[in-house]
């Protein structure tokens, strides 16, 4: 009996990736804090805050094909509906382009815009043109916080003298995303 072959990452009838991404409780309240007033009255921070939300639960990754950002190397591009002005998600140049194009009826792509990481994740973020291809505040201050908090369990790790394997994984995924969003590399 023959198996299949599993269909490729960029196969344009596979559905989008973020349809397999769970959504936790974790993001449910994010996302209702930093969408409500009660965080700021300024929407703008708001937006930042949403959107930071948004690329963390894509895990740095491309709404559409999956990939991350050592895979397409380049950064995620800030995809938004021209009809409506809302945000849908982050994605990577490629499939950005491809989404754009008025002739792309590949499934893939209309499931895509039919449910996106905005609408799985239940936020209307308006589009700023000024936003493009920039990274939020919001998202730099989230790598100062994981700078902080993988210092913190590293110290806690060597006074009790564990193993080290997965701060050292935690910490290479952080040099990743600050050399992409910083440029500088080791």
């Amino acid at each position: 009996m023959m198996v299949p072959p599993s269909p490729r990452r960029d196969d344009p009838n596979r559905p989008p990736a973020c349809w397999s991404w769970r959504v936790n409780d974790r993001f449910r309240n994010h996302v209702e804090w930093y969408g409500s007033d009660s965080f700021s009255p300024d929407l703008s921070v708001r937006r930042d805050q949403l959107m930071s939300v948004m690329l963390e639960w894509q895990k740095w990754r491309c709404a559409i094909c999956g990939k991350g950002l050592r895979a397409i190397r380049g950064p995620l591009e800030r995809d938004h509906d021209h009809r409506t002005n809302l945000m849908r998600g982050w994605l990577c140049g490629g499939c950005n382009k491809a989404e754009g194009r008025a002739s792309t009826k590949a499934p893939r792509y209309v499931n895509y815009r039919a449910r996106n990481p905005a609408s799985i994740l239940g936020v209307e973020i308006p589009y700023t043109s000024s936003w493009a291809r920039t990274v939020p505040t919001a998202a730099q201050g989230m790598l100062a916080d994981d700078y902080r908090r993988i210092t913190t369990r590293y110290n806690d790790l060597a006074q009790a003298g564990g193993d080290p394997a997965a701060l050292i994984e935690e910490l290479k995924q952080l040099c990743d995303r600050l050399a992409h969003h910083t440029g500088i590399t080791a």
